[in-house]
This record gives structure tokens, C-alpha cells and sequence, in this order.
């Protein structure tokens, strides 16, 4: 009999015990063994090398390029792979299957050309030699488009900030940083936009009035960052118009399908909460104003209880219901009229000055009749802003009182009809501007 003795047991095994050690011990020596060496994963087919590329065509694109070629035809060739570096030094693989006839090469941040390889690839991952092609980049996207803030009407001060208008008409994603000097000439950051949309104004407020240098640049994607755009630029005073004051004088049903009527607190036979309207709430359905079988053109009068000039307005559609975006209650072409003197009892616009004529704009681009996309939530959830546009602070015409907003089409898309919409719903109003 063998004896095993294991410290501090002194347990005894007999011959069955000890051919179960044996046989543990030999097993885990095996394992060991096995691990000293790794073999590595290999396909199960290696193909033969395929053949290179041949016709190989390039058209330059911002910041990208595409490459047109004739593809091989041998019968392993499964793909064409492209290698390539960027400007910051990353090395870059792309692919096309054996099915499509080009690819494309982007992410650079600067025009030029670009040396990339293309290889064709077999079953098991078998690469031929590299053909070495020469691509044009033409200049990237946020490039273009920070060159564009050049101009005073892209890159502009207003009220109370500066507007910056993007258009991107490929509607990439971008990242757009706005900047300014502080008092020991060093860049701070005031504001990030993140847009992919095909144009958008982006409105920095809260600027004390003054000449100060702001800055601009775009990134994209690919974080590449375009020059930055500065400027000398002068904001001018702008203020909240304080709401406190405000008063529903005039109910104005349009020429079409209605009269003129004088506020009474129900009309349409609904009651209508004006208030709610420059209450700063906007959640539930109680914090609504319904203007009720509704014909347009429509409009209501505001008494904002002292002379001022506008600015800036935006508005918020129904917040209670957000499926209800874009669809018939939903305001999309409006005006602003202004008036120190008016008559409210004259359904004309006879003693009023236009101030703007404004339109809401869809993110999605999807027509009337189809349901508000996520992004289209978002978007009115944020309320929908504008510009007062040429304001003048130094012509009277400019500075009133009384403003007349007259809906002139929902987003139903019918302007001037007897086919009215149900009813119109806005949930707030607010102004900025000087008094």
C-alpha cells in the first residue's frame, strides 16, 4: 500500500485514491503544455492572391474622395480593402465587397491629395500586392462652412449676442464652438452647438453690450477642427420683456368665415385661458390657449403695457400633446404687426406697422399628415425662435405698444381658405427686445 502524507493532515490514501491524484497531476501537466504554445486561430480555407485592381478612377469630394475601379475575377477574391493615413497621423482601413465597384476615403481635414492602397482580398483573409493610388480631396465641409462666417450677413451682433447662420446642405453632423475674449485676450468658450440639420441660426445671448472679439470654429465627425473665425463685433443691450404687464385686447377673426369680435373669455365655445399664454407654463393642457374653428387668416391683439422694441419672439406649440406637432393646430406662418394708436374696433391694418413675417421650420423635412419624429419633439420642446428682422432703434415705427400677431397658415399647408382647422393651439409666448 502507498502512503501519501500532506502537512498538518496526515491523511492516508489507498491505491483508488491514488490513481485519482495520478490522473489530475497528468492532466494538468498536459494543459500546461498545451498553453506554452499558441498556435493561433486560422481559417479553415486560404484562397488563392487575387488579382489587383484595374481602371482605377478618383472624383474628389469635401474632405473625401471615391474610388471607381474594375473589380478582379478571380474566384477567392472576396473584397477590396483601402489603407490610408489622415492628417493626424491615424491609419485608416476601409472595405468594399466584392459586389460593388467603388469605395470612399474621408475624414481628411484639409484639401490635398492623399496617397492610399488598395488591395484585393481572397477567402481567408489572403491579400495581394497594393496598388498605390493618388486621391484629390477637395475642401471638408466645415471648412466651407466656417469660411462662410466670414461674411457680416453669416457671422453677425444683435441684440444681447451675435448670430452665427450655418447652412449645410449635406446636413452632416457638426460641432459649433463659439467663443470669446475675456479681459486677459484668452479664448473662453460661451457656447456648443451639436447640428446636423440643412440650415440653423445659432443665437448667443446673454453678451453684454459693448465691442468685444468673438471666434467660431466647426469640427466634424472626424474631430477635425477648421481655422477659427474671429471677429470685432458690438452686442447690443437687449432685455426680457417683462410679461406682467400684458393684456388680451382683441380677438380678430379673419375676413374669411367669421367677424370681427371683441374678447369675452369664451369664444368658439371654448373658453379660452389667454393668460396661459405668457404664464410661463406650458405642460399641461390647462396651460394652452385654443382659438377654436378658427378661420385664416387669424389674429389677436396684445396690450404689452409699455412702448417697446422688439428683438426677438418665440413661441411654443401645444406642449400637452406632442403628437400634436405639425399637424393642424400647429402654427407654421405667422406675422408681427406693431402700433402705438390702434383702433381696436377696425378689423383692418391700417394704423399697424410690420414687424416681421415668421415660419416655422420641420427638423425632419417630412410633410403634413405625417406623425413628429423624435427629433421634431425635441425641437419644439425647445420653442421655436426668431429674429425681428431690420430693427431700427431710432425709427418710432419700431417702438409700440400694442403688437397684432396674425396666423396666416397651420402646418396643414392651407393659407387664406374657408377650410379652417379645428383650432389653433399655442402654449407660450415671449418677447426680448428694449423698453
Amino acid at each position: 500500500m502507498v502512503v501519501f502524507k500532506i502537512i498538518n493532515m496526515n491523511l492516508v490514501y489507498n491505491t483508488k485514491g491514488l490513481l485519482r491524484l495520478l490522473i489530475f497531476v497528468g492532466l494538468s501537466i498536459a494543459l500546461f503544455q498545451g498553453c506554452k504554445e499558441d498556435v493561433g486561430i486560422h481559417p479553415i480555407k486560404e484562397g488563392a492572391v487575387a488579382g489587383q485592381v484595374t481602371n482605377v478612377r478618383t472624383y474628389a469630394l469635401a474632405g473625401a474622395a471615391v474610388i471607381k475601379y474594375d473589380l478582379p475575377t478571380d474566384k477567392d477574391f472576396r473584397y477590396v480593402k483601402a489603407v490610408y493615413v489622415l492628417n493626424n497621423g491615424s491609419r485608416v482601413e476601409t472595405k468594399s465587397t466584392q459586389y460593388k465597384d467603388s469605395l470612399r476615403v474621408e475624414g481628411f481635414s484639409v484639401a490635398g491629395r492623399y496617397d492610399v492602397e488598395l488591395y484585393s482580398v481572397s477567402v481567408g483573409e489572403v491579400a495581394s500586392k497594393p496598388i498605390v493610388v493618388t486621391v484629390d480631396v477637395a475642401t471638408p465641409y466645415n471648412r466651407l462652412i466656417s469660411e462662410s462666417l466670414k461674411s457680416d450677413s453669416k457671422f453677425n451682433s444683435t441684440y444681447g449676442g451675435v448670430n452665427i447662420y450655418i447652412d449645410n446642405k449635406e446636413k452632416q453632423p457638426l460641432v459649433v464652438i463659439v467663443m470669446k475674449k475675456d479681459a486677459e485676450n484668452n479664448w473662453k468658450n460661451i457656447d456648443t452647438a451639436y447640428t446636423s440639420l440643412e440650415t440653423q441660426t445659432l443665437r448667443v445671448r446673454g453678451i453684454s453690450e459693448g465691442m468685444s472679439t468673438f471666434g467660431v470654429f466647426i469640427q466634424d465627425k472626424w474631430r477635425n477642427n477648421s481655422d477659427t473665425i474671429a471677429k470685432e463685433l458690438a452686442p447690443l443691450e437687449e432685455i426680457l420683456i417683462p410679461k406682467d404687464t400684458w393684456q388680451l385686447t382683441q380677438i380678430a377673426v379673419g375676413a374669411i368665415g367669421g367677424d370681427w369680435d371683441t374678447f369675452n373669455g369664451t369664444y368658439g365655445g371654448r373658453s379660452l385661458k389667454y393668460k396661459t399664454l405668457w404664464d410661463n407654463k406650458m405642460t399641461s393642457h390647462g396651460d394652452e390657449a385654443w382659438f377654436a374653428s378658427t378661420p385664416i387668416p387669424f389674429s389677436f391683439s396684445i396690450d404689452l403695457g409699455a412702448q417697446s422694441i422688439l428683438s426677438r419672439i418665440k413661441t411654443w406649440p401645444r406642449m400637452s400633446d406632442l403628437n400634436g406637432s405639425y399637424t393642424t393646430t400647429h402654427v407654421k406662418k405667422f406675422q408681427v404687426w406693431g402700433s402705438n394708436n390702434p383702433d381696436m374696433n377696425d378689423p383692418s391694418f391700417d394704423k399697424w406697422f410690420l414687424l416681421g413675417t415668421f415660419e416655422s421650420v420641420r427638423p425632419s423635412g417630412l410633410p403634413f399628415g405625417q406623425a413628429a419624429t423624435t427629433d421634431d419633439k425635441n425641437y419644439v420642446k425647445q420653442g421655436e425662435e426668431w429674429d425681428f428682422p431690420d430693427v431700427n432703434p431710432t425709427d418710432p415705427r419700431y417702438k409700440n405698444r400694442y403688437i397684432r400677431i396674425k396666423v396666416l397658415s397651420t402646418w396643414n399647408g392651407i393659407e387664406a381658405s374657408d377650410k379652417n382647422p379645428s383650432a389653433i393651439i399655442m402654449s407660450e409666448i415671449t418677447l426680448w427686445g428694449q423698453r
